[in-house]
């Protein structure tokens, strides 16, 4: 019997600015082309059109996880079978709010029955909605590293 590979989805956060904005709905590299683009959640609302990569650090944290090598001499991912999805917090060239990162969360456990959510994003201080978010994803199984 096959066992599904489980679901991971990617919250990137961009480090800072950027002067181009990519196009594509996937990670703009070949060994992530069956990474799929959840979209953005920014200002409170899910634009599914807008998920793309605006700075590549959600392309490089995609390719740490899922990276499938296209050919002799790539590196893989630490779990290149599995589902990915990348949904995108930040827009460019500034910081990310907090309901938006909670409502990311909420979205991706809810509607795309995550079982792990890799947020990579930080900040100085601890945020009580991103707390909450985390432990509501947690009681629907959703683990968030």
């Amino acid at each position: 019997m096959h066992t599904p590979a489980p679901a991971v989805y990617c919250v990137a956060a961009p480090r800072r600015a950027t002067t181009t904005t990519q196009t594509r709905s996937r990670c703009p590299h070949p060994c992530l082309d069956h990474v799929t683009s959840v979209g953005a959640f920014i200002n409170g609302a899910l634009d599914k059109t807008a998920g793309a990569d605006v700075e590549a650090h959600g392309s490089h944290v995609c390719g740490i996880i899922a990276a499938r090598p296209q050919q002799e001499g790539q590196f893989a991912g630490i779990a290149p079978g599995v589902q990915l999805l990348c949904a995108r917090v930040f827009q460019a060239g500034s910081g990310a709010n907090q309901g938006d990162i909670a409502n990311a969360i909420d979205h991706l456990s809810r509607e795309g029955k995550a079982d792990l959510i890799n947020l990579s994003l930080g900040a100085p201080t601890g945020s009580q909605i991103e707390h909450d978010a985390i432990l509501d994803a947690a009681e629907r199984g959703t683990l968030c590293v």
